[in-house]
């Protein structure tokens, strides 16, 4: 063990530091809500949502297109083999913190005299791959009640 340890301390580094490269933050809105899915980071989601949903007409068309075009990438990514379940599950996770930033916004904008058009039921095994696209899909179509 004595030389166990003598080697141990030969090959000992030092911590090294951690870099974050934040050069993307300087790309366009829509590149950069596209980077934050892809890569499931989701500390600036809310800064950029907000900026989305600034400039658009309506909350809904935040998801209906830059959030859309977002998934698309990472369903894309995902078809082509270049990302793993795990990582769609971050960009999920990072796509739900964006739309409960939204469902305010979208239900002040819904009238007190609007129908519900109806229901719908949607199921799948808790934990499933598909459960991801289902709660897409039930955002979505909450949304445009």
């Amino acid at each position: 063990t004595e030389r166990l340890l003598e080697f141990a301390e030969t090959v000992k580094g030092s911590k090294a530091e951690k870099t974050v490269d934040l050069s993307w933050r300087e790309n366009p809105l829509q590149e950069r809500i596209t980077h934050a899915l892809v890569k499931g980071l989701d500390a600036f989601i809310i800064e950029d949502i907000e900026q989305a949903r600034q400039e658009s007409e309506k909350p809904i068309d935040v998801i209906e297109g830059h959030l859309m075009i977002g998934m698309n990438v990472v369903g894309d990514l995902f078809g082509e083999g270049k990302m793993f379940l795990p990582q769609v599950v971050k960009s999920a996770r990072v796509m739900k913190k964006a739309v409960a930033y939204l469902n305010p916004f979208i239900e002040a904008e819904k009238t007190e005299d609007s129908e519900p058009v109806g229901k719908i039921l949607m199921a799948t095994v808790k934990g499933d791959v598909h459960d991801i696209g289902k709660n897409i899909v039930s955002v979505v179509l909450a949304c445009n009640n």
